[in-house]
C-alpha cells in the first residue's frame, strides 16, 4: 500500500471519520448525479435558477459542494427539473 491508501486506512478505523467520509462520499455522488441531471435535460445554472426561484450563484454553491444538501433543496432541484422535461428546459 502506499503511503497515503496506508493513512486512509488507518483513519477509516476510527469510526468518527470512516462515518464522515462515508457522508462525504455520499454527498458528492448526489452532487454529481444533480448537476448531470441539469446539463442531461439541456439546462444552465441560470435557467435552473429561475425556474427554482433562486440565483445562478446559489446553484453554483450548491452544485460546488459549499452549501449543505437539504431534502427541501433536492425536492426544489427535482421539480424544476422534472418541469423542465415537460415544458422549456431548465
Amino acid at each position: 500500500l502506499t503511503d497515503l491508501s496506508e493513512r486512509k486506512h488507518r483513519f477509516m478505523e476510527n469510526p468518527g471519520f470512516a462515518a464522515a467520509h462515508d457522508e462525504a462520499v455520499e454527498d458528492a455522488a448526489a452532487i454529481n448525479a444533480m448537476i448531470r441531471a441539469r446539463a442531461g435535460a439541456g439546462g444552465t445554472q441560470a435557467a435552473l435558477a429561475e425556474r427554482v426561484g433562486s440565483t445562478q450563484s446559489a446553484i453554483a454553491r450548491l452544485e460546488s459542494g459549499r452549501v449543505s444538501l437539504t431534502v427541501e433543496t433536492l425536492q426544489k432541484y427535482a421539480r424544476a427539473l422534472g418541469d423542465g422535461q415537460d415544458r422549456n428546459r431548465p
